[in-house]
């Protein structure tokens, strides 16, 4: 575990970290992201394997797509979305034009009109660990259903708890 830490998103606003991952030089590929309140709380967490996917980087923004899409659906009025991917934020915050993510990034914009606020930003490489083990627990999927967790599983409980110290130490 890295000794940086996540950052809470602001009072009245939940924060969304998203994860791509990639296994070797298999096509086989997973998402992951955590949904989380200013004390550091899991509120939701979701994880899908992907199939056929081409490059990191489109791995990185069906991740943040999948996100967004699940968090307008769940009716958060003020987010934060966080990729570890600099190049996603920039695609989306800057409009970029890359012709093979034109519609992903097109639909992530659009996506983020439905919140009352949002921000897409890049934090430090530690603060996204739970959203890269989500990601990594969804390379093990047999199937490609998407997995939603309201609960938290067992094999995330270790790491959500030395988040929250961290947070609560800073307090």
């Amino acid at each position: 575990m890295s000794c940086e830490k996540w950052i809470p998103p602001p009072r009245d606003w939940v924060k969304c970290n998203s994860d791509g991952a990639r296994q070797g030089d298999r096509f086989q590929s997973g998402t992951g992201w955590v949904l989380r309140k200013k004390e550091g709380a899991v509120l939701w967490m979701g994880a899908k394997a992907l199939t056929r996917t081409r490059s990191a980087l489109e791995v990185e923004l069906e991740a943040m797509r999948w996100a967004i899409l699940t968090m307008t659906r769940f009716k958060y009025r003020k987010m934060i979305f966080e990729s570890l991917t600099l190049q996603v934020v920039n695609l989306i915050k800057n409009g970029e034009y890359w012709p093979a993510f034109a519609p992903t990034i097109q639909d992530i914009q659009s996506l983020l009109l439905q919140f009352q606020e949002a921000k897409v930003i890049f934090p430090s490489r530690g603060s996204n660990g739970l959203a890269d083990r989500v990601a990594k627990e969804s390379l093990s999927y047999t199937n490609y259903d998407p997995k939603l967790y309201s609960i938290m599983p067992n094999w995330i409980k270790q790491f959500v708890m030395v988040d929250k110290l961290q947070v609560y130490n800073d307090w």
